[in-house]
Order: structure tokens, then C-alpha cells, then sequence
């Protein structure tokens, strides 16, 4: 799973503790997750992360993104 690079603006994180961005990622089911078989399809998630900046650097970073892209991957086998 390949995902894109944060969308967060830099203005927006210099004074913050914490700034959110939002991930958008898509990626090649190939392999099991989280005891789902490869698919071979093509898998698209967004997920909504919040970094903690500290001295205006990412010290750390909240955000679940192996729920968001297993129930891609069932509704793909639900479609």
C-alpha cells in the first residue's frame, strides 16, 4: 500500500502543537491484511492524521489507518 505525502499546509503547523492533514492514498491489494487474502485490486483510502509539532518539527503523529483501509478492502468484496 503506497500512500501520498501529507497535504498540510506549513503555515499552518509553525505555531500549532498539533496540526491535522488529511491522507489520501491508493495502493495494490497483493498481499493478506489483516486476514484478508490478496485481491489484486486497486484500494482507495483517506484518512484525517493530527501530527504533534514541537520547535516547529513532527514529534509524533495520531491516526489509525489499518481500520480505514481493511473496511476498503471488505467493501471491495462486498461489491
Amino acid at each position: 500500500m503506497v500512500t501520498t505525502a501529507p497535504r498540510c499546509e506549513r503555515h499552518a503547523c509553525r505555531r500549532a502543537l498539533r496540526c491535522p492533514a488529511r491522507l489520501v492514498g491508493q495502493g495494490t491489494h497483493t498481499g493478506v491484511f489483516e486476514g484478508i487474502a490478496p485481491t489484486g485490486r486497486t484500494v482507495r483510502t483517506q484518512e484525517l492524521v493530527f501530527y504533534r509539532v514541537v520547535g516547529g518539527k513532527i514529534v509524533g503523529v495520531w491516526g489509525d489507518l489499518f481500520p480505514v483501509v481493511r473496511d476498503a478492502l471488505r467493501a471491495l468484496d462486498a461489491a
